[in-house]
């Protein structure tokens, strides 16, 4: 395998090999883990598989801040208009993960099928299998955004919020999940570039689009060039108007010949097998996703119970610890593509390799942003806001997530290898666990229960990373993934 300039993969054909889909042969059963050869099977040294890994992972690590960029923007703006509107904007951002959460269980199955037909060159099947993964993803976003748009206060009723940050979040549902459907067609095509082992496209069109956004939020919340002061509903619109170019740049993009990505109108027809497979690759994604978010949902309003400074604090620490998942982010998306791609030309030990090289240097990073974490706590909180109550909170808060920065290396880079072997189900197993057999019963009884209060809460959230992590690294390193159908 080769990488070109721009950081896309191509392999060599091999003359002889299995079919796509096929269970491995016993290179697949082998313990590739109990030697790491100079050079490692398939011809790749580890110097030359560093270099694949990196050219994989750093437009994703860019991609993944520039959308962190943008949402930290966005509450340092709004933290100008009060703790309200910063807990109002905090609970209609949550909610909006959940529309990612579903498309999930779409596109973890496109990225799977995707990197196996980029790996065995079947240009026609990967074609269909993009075509395929839109219709599914336009079909759900239907009723997100009926009921986004329609009814907001029952999304946001689910928290068990009062007062203004109730308000607030409903007018930033309203108008954010007006731009489901578009963000339907970001999702399919940004996984399947990725897929195919273009991260730099993904990376400038996220760029562009959080540019868009940045400068659309502090025009419309603070009211420049002529137009009113919006406030929330301005961090609202500005978000929309980002998507809506995000759809638009992507739509354009694969009407295009001689992309690895295209649009055929030929393959829009329904096609019953096709979306079978998807969703058998990508339901346990999807459905560990919807855990992850019910489980933050029921976490939310743990935190929620004590009260808007919590709640802001909170906002805070964790969008401060979103900078320092960028590299995790990064390392996951190249784990996921070379592991797909590997299992594609029938090579299962270099599908072991690029996953624990990308765990390698994703623990290396991480591990160095999370001292810098825990040393400039302080002035990174204030950057936010000015409440003295809030940042004192945030610093504590700040301080505690940065001890969890391994294992959510150890989580992000393999469950991102996993996905794109295609063994979906572990990642949902590793994260039920995690979730509803250690956060949440941590958090209601040390949280609630005990002098520790709201801090008990943010130690639980540590807790359960590193059981999901083990959870997760005991079954990388069984192997069995290797034989994996999708």
């Amino acid at each position: 395998m080769d990488t070109d300039e721009r950081g896309e993969l191509s392999f060599p054909e091999r003359a002889g090999g299995e079919g796509p889909g096929q269970r491995m042969g016993e290179r697949g059963r082998e313990g590739g883990r109990k030697k790491r050869p100079e050079r490692a099977e398939g011809g790749g040294s580890r110097e030359g598989m560093k270099r694949r890994v990196f050219s994989l992972a750093w437009p994703a690590i860019l991609n993944n801040l520039f959308q962190t960029a943008a949402v930290t923007a966005d509450i340092i703006m709004v933290g100008t208009l009060g703790r309200a509107a910063v807990a109002g904007v905090t609970l209609g951002g949550q909610l909006l993960f959940i529309v990612m959460t579903v498309f999930m269980a779409i596109t973890s199955g496109t990225i799977a099928l995707v990197a196996r037909f980029t790996g065995s060159g079947d240009t026609e099947n990967k074609d269909r299998a993009v075509a395929q993964s839109l219709m599914l993803t336009l079909l759900i976003s239907v009723p997100l955004f009926l009921v986004g748009v329609l009814r907001p206060g029952i999304l946001v009723g689910v928290y068990g919020a009062e007062g203004q940050m109730t308000v607030l979040g409903e007018e930033y549902v309203r108008i954010v999940f007006a731009g489901a459907p578009m963000f339907a067609i970001i999702s399919v095509a940004a996984s399947s570039f990725i897929a195919s082992g273009n991260t730099r496209l993904p990376m400038v069109v996220n760029g562009i689009t959080n540019l868009v956004n940045i400068i659309g939020n502090y025009v419309l919340i603070f009211g420049v060039l002529g137009f009113p002061a919006l406030g929330v509903r301005g961090a609202a619109l500005g978000t929309l108007i980002s998507i809506l170019v995000g759809a638009a740049i992507y739509l354009a993009l694969m009407v295009r010949k001689n992309r690895e990505v295209r649009l055929r109108v030929g393959y829009f027809s329904p096609d019953a097998e096709m979306m079978v497979r998807i969703f058998r690759v990508g339901a346990p994604a999807g459905g560990e996703q919807l855990a992850i978010q019910v489980a933050f949902l029921v976490y939310m309003t743990i935190v929620v119970h004590f009260g808007d400074t919590a709640v802001a604090a909170h906002s805070i620490g964790m969008r401060v610890q979103s900078l320092s998942f960028m590299p995790g982010l990064g390392f996951a998306t190249a784990a996921t593509a070379l592991t797909g791609q590997y299992l594609g030309k029938r090579d299962p030990a270099m599908a072991e390799e690029s996953g624990w090289f990308s765990l390698e240097m994703a623990l290396v990073v991480m591990s160095t942003l999370a001292a810098l974490l825990f040393v400039f706590a302080r002035p990174l909180a204030e950057v936010f806001i000015r409440d003295e109550g809030v940042v004192a909170l945030a610093v504590v808060f700040i301080r505690i997530l940065a001890l969890g920065e391994p294992a959510i290396a150890i989580h992000f880079t393999l469950s991102g290898a996993l996905r794109g072997a295609g063994d979906t189900r572990y990642p949902l197993y590793a994260s039920t666990i995690g979730l509803y057999g250690v956060r949440i019963p941590i958090a209601v009884v040390v949280g609630t229960m005990t002098p520790l209060g709201i801090y008990g809460v943010w130690l639980a959230m540590i807790t359960e990373y590193y059981a999901r992590s083990a959870v997760i690294l005991l079954r990388f390193r069984s192997g069995k993934w290797k034989e994996i159908r999708v």
